[in-house]
């Protein structure tokens, strides 16, 4: 029976070529981290400065009061300003 060449075992590369800069295999944890956390911070943001076109009254009837909601604008990026307003409301009712 005659001999092809496909039938001869082709010789396994023992390791990749390597490209000609360093790439890591991920970017840092703590980065991601950073980011999504003021991602969603500022998400949440948008969501309460829309509460500030409500009325006064309307804002009662949610639970909240304007200056409240000024205040928690104001937090710094790295805080969840939700979080702060029901701990801000916690401690305001005594709870």
């Amino acid at each position: 029976m005659p001999r092809f060449d496909c039938d001869r075992p082709k010789p396994i590369p023992r390791r990749p070529p390597e490209p000609p800069f360093p790439m890591p295999a991920m970017p840092p944890l703590g980065l991601i981290h950073a980011l999504e956390t003021r991602l969603r911070a500022w998400l949440k943001r948008r969501r309460l400065r829309r509460l500030l076109d409500y009325d006064d009254r309307r804002l009662r009837d949610l639970g909240f009061h304007r200056e409240d909601l000024l205040w928690a604008l104001r937090l710094p990026l790295s805080h969840d300003p939700i979080q702060a307003l029901r701990h801000r409301q916690e401690a305001s009712t005594g709870d």
